[in-house]
């Protein structure tokens, strides 16, 4: 973890993992956990054992990317600062697997993408319902297990304060990714030792998993199309389905998919079919179409189409327009580069609009 201002505990970030890690196994108790976090023991053992969780969060939904809704539970306020402190810590602990990309430092939807970049398949499996299906007691074996092997009632307490009234782990708590991470890290085991000798490569970006291929088919084990190759269509194999249920995880078969190098391949939404990563061809058109109706017709109409052509909010003021698409531009750039001509271009126009326009 980076010595961050944002960081709750920035002196932590100059202690080593190894002493970190022990000083945390060394923690026996309630108290214990209280004064290495700083926090009064009172509030720890409230919102551990004693709120009622279902009041302890905020629970509403936003669209779904793909269409329907995601549940979100955000916790009140003193509830994610104690669980800011939870990721704060457990990131200090926590080693992240080779081909984890999601919610780690330096690693990015980018860098999973890149290890699938020119490969002959690709095959993407969604994980369902990630955080939810993480239960507070596979947090508590998680923490008491190697290579972690906290006191037995020091696991318990982080996992009471991390869960919520159903007892799993909500999306939209600061400690949930970390904690999905350390949970999920010996399915990241099995799996890549498992395509390592298949000659595959495995990445996961939280519940987005890709294997992927230069052979010229998959093992039967890892899947198979059902009809005609290019489909899109796959049917998981037997071993692959059971290292991952083994695992405490579902499979969201609907949107499992296999493209071959002859279609256009994605990876957590990024095309690999070339050199390097990229975003679709469509979502360039789209910011560039957006750009250039601005240009042409003033905000408002452009915030206008924004709306009725992608089902985007309404924006009702430019400068938040201006931050959305500065926002995407700066998406393709972390891409594709810095010095992105297409990004270069659209700035260009942007920085040229009277402030009225």
């Amino acid at each position: 973890m980076r010595n961050d201002s944002r960081l709750l505990r920035p002196q932590w970030t100059g202690i080593r993992r190894s002493d970190f890690l022990a000083d945390f196994r060394a923690l026996q108790s309630l108290p214990d956990l209280a004064e290495f976090l700083d926090v009064a023991p009172t509030q720890l053992y409230h919102y551990a054992y004693r709120i009622d969780k279902s009041c302890a969060y905020s629970t509403f939904e936003v669209p779904r990317r793909n269409g329907g809704m995601r549940r979100i539970d955000a916790p009140a306020r003193t509830l994610k600062f104690i669980q800011r402190l939870l990721h704060e810590s457990l990131s200090r602990v926590y080693r992240p697997h080779r081909a984890a990309h999601g919610f780690v430092v330096d690693r990015s939807i980018v860098t999973n993408a890149r290890q699938h970049v020119g490969r002959r398949y690709v095959l993407n499996i969604d994980l369902a319902d990630f955080f939810p299906s993480i239960t507070r007691k596979r947090i508590y074996r998680c923490l008491m297990d190697e290579p972690y092997r906290l006191n037995r009632k020091v696991a318990n307490l982080i996992a009471a304060l991390s869960t919520n009234a159903f007892a799993r782990l909500p999306q939209g708590s600061p400690s949930s990714p970390v904690i999905a991470n350390i949970v999920a890290h010996k399915l990241d085991s099995e799996l890549a030792r498992m395509c390592g000798e298949q000659r595959c490569r495995y990445t996961r970006y939280a519940d987005d998993i890709t294997i992927s291929t230069a052979r010229n088919e998959l093992s039967p084990g890892l899947a198979r199309y059902p009809n005609a190759q290019g489909t899109g269509q796959v049917i998981l194999g037997d071993v692959l389905t059971d290292v991952i249920e083994r695992n405490g995880f579902r499979i969201n078969h609907q949107k499992s998919r296999m493209y071959s190098h002859w279609t256009r391949q994605t990876c957590t939404g990024l095309v690999v079919n070339g050199k390097q990563p990229s975003p679709s061809r469509t979502y360039i058109r789209r910011l560039r179409s957006l750009v250039d109706h601005w240009n042409k017709h003033g905000w408002e109409d452009a915030a206008q189409a924004l709306h009725e052509n992608e089902n985007r909010i309404l924006f009702d003021d430019r400068e938040r327009l201006l931050n959305h698409v500065r926002g995407r531009i700066g998406f393709v750039k972390m891409v594709r580069g810095q010095n992105d001509p297409v990004c270069q271009r659209l700035e260009q126009v942007l920085d040229a609009l009277p402030e009225t326009h």
